[in-house]
């Protein structure tokens, strides 16, 4: 059969020659190696394993590398230096695609604000620059208290936290409207938060108060008919010893009542009974 060797391509049409042409198995295959050398002002495609400058190569058009090779595209030049130079584009790359990620190990970068997950993404693992808040928790208590004893008794305002590690402090900030009626006897007053629902003496991180913690709220002993205002107290934990399960702050208080018109309110008014506890970034 004889052999055509040469044939001018004006000849042929443009969708004459198909892939399965070029090989009985219809497909395209890199080359060992191309070399790359002269003016690229068209828009070119290579598949080789390698490329080897052996001139100057100027690129005024787009000049793609390619290869079907699960490795990096390496470009040498021959024995002499070389150069490449021009305005166009040269670019190098796989030209299959890896299948699609389902790890990140081993990745490095910034997630950018739009990466969302479903489920959402657990971030329960990482870390935070020490002084950040990781979680806020809140107690509110609304119902009017008129408890008065001269030992200290429950107040109803609790809240519980998780902390994530022992070493990490919690904040406990309580904020409580109050109101004291009586009559002829000046009051003393106080409340304590404990670290447990029991109210042990031993669990008690903080206190107002002097003595009995109660503090005389008419300092200068003479009679009045009515106290009130709001005690903020706030301070740090820092001895919960425990992670992974939850730690329980309540809020007790106690009144001097020598004679029935003594009265204590809490969340009078309307207003609301608070209690927050933050965990810090130790």
């Amino acid at each position: 059969m004889p052999v055509i060797t040469k044939i001018n391509t004006n000849s042929i049409a443009d969708d004459a020659v198909t892939g399965d042409k070029f090989s009985g198995s219809g497909y395209l295959e890199n080359t060992t190696n191309q070399d790359l050398s002269g003016t690229y002002s068209d828009k070119r495609l290579y598949t080789s394993d390698a490329y080897t400058v052996t001139g100057d190569v100027n690129v005024t058009g787009h000049l793609a590398l390619g290869s079907v090779a699960d490795e990096d595209i390496v470009i040498t030049q021959d024995s002499t230096e070389r150069t490449i130079t021009g305005s166009g584009t040269l670019e190098s790359g796989k030209l299959v695609n890896d299948p699609q990620r389902t790890s990140v190990t081993g990745m490095t970068g910034e997630l950018g604000s739009v990466v969302t997950g479903s489920p959402n993404l657990n971030l329960g693992n990482a870390t935070f620059p020490a002084g950040h808040i990781l979680q806020v928790q809140t107690g509110i208590f609304t119902t009017q208290d008129t408890t008065a004893n001269t030992t200290f008794s429950s107040t109803g305002l609790t809240a519980s936290i998780t902390p994530s590690s022992v070493s990490n402090k919690i904040l406990v900030h309580v904020s409580m409207p109050f109101r004291i009626n009586r009559s002829t006897t000046a009051v003393r007053f106080g409340y304590q938060v404990y670290r447990s629902a029991s109210g042990s003496t031993d669990g008690y991180i903080l206190t107002y108060g002097d003595g009995m913690n109660r503090v005389d709220l008419d300092g200068s002993g003479t009679t009045t008919n009515r106290y009130q205002g709001i005690w903020n107290l706030r301070d740090i934990d820092s001895q919960h010893n425990t992670a992974g399960s939850a730690v329980t702050y309540t809020v007790w208080h106690a009144i001097d009542q020598t004679n029935n018109s003594q009265v204590l309110y809490t969340h009078y008014a309307g207003l609301r009974s608070s209690i927050t506890l933050m965990e810090v970034q130790a």
